[in-house]
C-alpha cells in the first residue's frame, strides 16, 4: 500500500490517502477544509529504526534488547507480552 500526501496551497491543510498502486499525481483531491485543489508533496515512507534498549520490567534481571525479533523470542520463552511487539 501507498500513502500519497497532499496539501491544500490556499490554507496549508494537510491530508493523506492510501493506494493499493501508485497514485496519479495530476488527480490530486479536493481540500476537505476549503474546497480548493490539493497539491502532491512527496515524502519518504514513515519507516521505524529499532534503537538497542535494556528492558528492565519484563524479566527478572535487566536484558539488552538487540532486535524485535529478539524481544519476541526472548518473550516467547520467558510467557510475557511487550507492547512494543504491536
Amino acid at each position: 500500500m501507498i500513502v500519497a500526501c497532499y496539501e491544500c496551497p490556499k490554507c496549508g491543510h494537510e491530508m493523506e490517502d492510501v493506494f493499493v498502486e501508485s497514485p496519479a499525481s495530476e488527480h490530486c483531491p479536493l481540500c476537505s477544509k476549503c474546497g480548493k485543489r490539493t497539491i502532491w508533496v512527496p515524502k519518504p515512507p514513515n519507516v521505524y529504526v529499532f534503537e538497542p534498549y535494556v528492558e528492565e520490567h519484563l524479566f527478572e534481571k535487566p536484558v539488552l534488547i538487540e532486535s524485535k525479533e529478539h524481544l519476541r523470542t526472548l518473550s516467547r520463552e520467558r510467557g510475557v507480552t511487550s507492547a512494543a511487539l504491536e
